[in-house]
């Protein structure tokens, strides 16, 4: 019994120092600026368009997209952060550029995602 309990542990530290940990994953292939346009033309009515009203102070308006320009991308941590100007039209015909951004990961099948990272403070 007791060469099983020093095997035992000797096994479970092998185990957790051999385990590959997430950091360590590659990082995703930053996108093309057609590749996020597409991804927020897709998406804008779901994802976008609340927060371009919040943005553009005018949150019970929903703007209709007119453009997405000057996409800049760039690895944040193991995720990458793209900023972007969005153009939209609100009812009232006028219309409003603001710049934006959001965080981006590629999904199993190497597609494009919008990502929420959650950030946990640990205590030492």
């Amino acid at each position: 019994m007791k060469l099983a309990i020093p095997l035992l542990l000797t096994a479970l530290v092998a185990g957790c120092v051999t385990a590959k940990p997430y950091s360590n994953r590659p990082l995703p292939s930053l996108p093309s600026a057609k590749e996020v346009v597409d991804y927020i033309e897709a998406h804008w009515t779901e994802d976008y368009r609340e927060r371009f009203g919040r943005f553009a102070s005018r949150p019970q308006d929903a703007a209709q997209l007119i453009s997405v320009t000057d996409v800049r991308c760039r690895y944040h941590y193991l995720t990458v952060i793209c900023d972007f100007n969005a153009t939209g039209k609100f009812t009232d015909e006028s219309s409003r550029t603001l710049s934006m951004s959001d965080e981006f990961d590629r999904a199993g099948d190497g597609a494009l995602e919008s990502v929420v990272v959650f950030y946990e403070p640990r205590r030492r």
